[in-house]
């Protein structure tokens, strides 16, 4: 329990699971051997410094925090077993003449004395796990139901004097299956961390998964961008002797309408870098396409050097995504057809701004805090938004949006976690 604690405050330093064993074990035979002195002196001097030293071996983190742990883990190993003794002294006599004294009751007593403790580890490493790995408040409370019923049975036993006389099949019975009890609250536990770690891990290949689709794309466009300026260099050399030859006739018009599809092939094919991230890229690459094609004015300014590294590739998809659409969808439908994107750092790099601008048509109402729009299409702007809401507050961010003369105005502000 010790060493699952330190994993989750600490971390171990190598990830390889049969070296850690090895070394717990180490330390566990090391401990037992202390123990067996039966010591008390030895056991408060020495045994602390073991869970120190194991901190320090298997553990990763600073010295200090090495030493806090260790403090914390000692408080919760020992205060648990004085709390446990404090409460049974109450009713010694009882104990001595319920068999307390003999080996099964003791072995009852240690059940009880480690889950007290296995439930208050438990309850120290929901506030030091990563999120993600930890459980949420109302599933730790379904948890604790298995250990405190537990608990509750162990005491119900003990001070209810239950004399099993001479059946001794039954008191060994009763020491194996509190043993069983102590295990499956353990597991209970395990096996939740477990189905996070697990769920983690899919989350994240998701991530990396989703990023490789969209840096893909992105080296599409690129080629696709090559490709074309390749044949229209081929080609230029031909462009320029019919031009010369029309400009020979005098025939200027012609010339001029060569020259602009030219330029205009040229302009097609250009892929424009509006930021260092290729997500970001390919996100405003396919909104700038598709509103050319519907004839909409798409408008993006990315100051130099604005840098959204700190957003993970799901979340920034999810937010970008989905504000740009709800822009596009608006402005198709809009009399203007505009949309304007802005993004930039503020206060020395502190916080990531994106602002967007677009026409629509139609009157926009609220649903309480949700954004409506009065066409039959509704609730262009009030999903997307509420959505982005939810990703933003990850990053300690927030979302506003405004309206009026035709026009939607929606502002994402996150913190950026990468300025110290």
């Amino acid at each position: 329990m010790l060493s699952d604690f330190y994993d989750a405050f600490l971390g171990y330093k190598n990830k390889g699971k049969k070296r850690n064993i090895f070394i717990v074990l180490c330390f566990a035979l090391i401990i037992f051997a202390i123990n067996s002195f039966n010591n008390t002196v030895l056991n408060l001097s020495v045994v602390p410094f073991m869970y120190f030293l194991l901190a320090v071996v298997g553990f990763s983190g600073n010295i200090y925090k090495k030493i806090f742990g260790t403090f914390i883990g000692m408080v919760v190993l020992m205060g648990t077993e004085l709390i446990v003794v404090g409460a049974l002294s109450i009713t010694s006599q009882q104990l001595i003449e319920s068999s307390m004294m003999y080996e099964p009751s003791a072995i009852r007593l240690t059940v009880i004395v480690k889950i007290i403790t296995l439930m208050v580890f438990a309850v120290i490493k929901q506030f030091v796990t990563k999120e993600g790995t930890n459980m949420d408040g109302a599933t730790f409370m379904l948890y604790m139901v298995l250990p405190l019923s537990s608990i509750g049975i162990m005491f119900s036993i003990a001070f209810c004097n239950i004399d099993f006389g001479n059946v001794t099949l039954a008191k060994y019975c009763l020491a194996i299956f509190c043993i069983l009890l102590m295990a499956g609250n353990g597991t209970a536990f395990y096996a939740y961390n477990r189905y996070a770690k697990l769920c983690m891990e899919r989350e994240i290949n998701k991530r990396t998964v989703l990023m490789q689709e969209m840096e893909l794309e992105n080296y599409k466009k690129i080629n696709q961008a090559n490709d074309k300026y390749m044949e229209l260099l081929h080609n230029s050399n031909h462009y320029m002797r019919t031009v010369y030859g029309l400009l020979e006739q005098d025939n200027k018009d012609e010339a001029i309408n060569i020259m602009d599809s030219v330029l205009t092939e040229y302009e097609e094919g250009e892929l424009i870098e509006y930021s260092t991230n290729s997500i970001l890229n390919t996100i405003l690459s396919e909104y700038y396409d598709k509103s050319k094609t519907n004839h909409i004015e798409f408008n993006i300014f990315v100051e130099p050097g604005f840098n959204i590294e700190c957003v993970e590739s799901k979340d920034l998809v999810a937010m970008v995504s989905n504000l740009i659409s709800n822009a596009y969808e608006a402005a198709l439908k809009s009399d203007e057809k505009k949309i304007k994107v802005q993004m930039y750092m503020q206060n020395d790099g502190s916080f990531i701004i994106i602002k967007i601008e677009n026409s629509f048509s139609g009157e926009i109402v609220r649903q309480g805090d949700r954004l409506l729009t009065t066409k039959k299409d509704g609730n262009i702007h009030g999903v997307g938004i509420e959505s982005v809401e939810k990703v933003a507050e990850k990053y300690d961010g927030w979302v506003s949006t405004s309206w009026g003369n035709k026009s939607f105005r929606t502002m994402l502000v996150l913190n950026n976690s990468y300025v110290v």
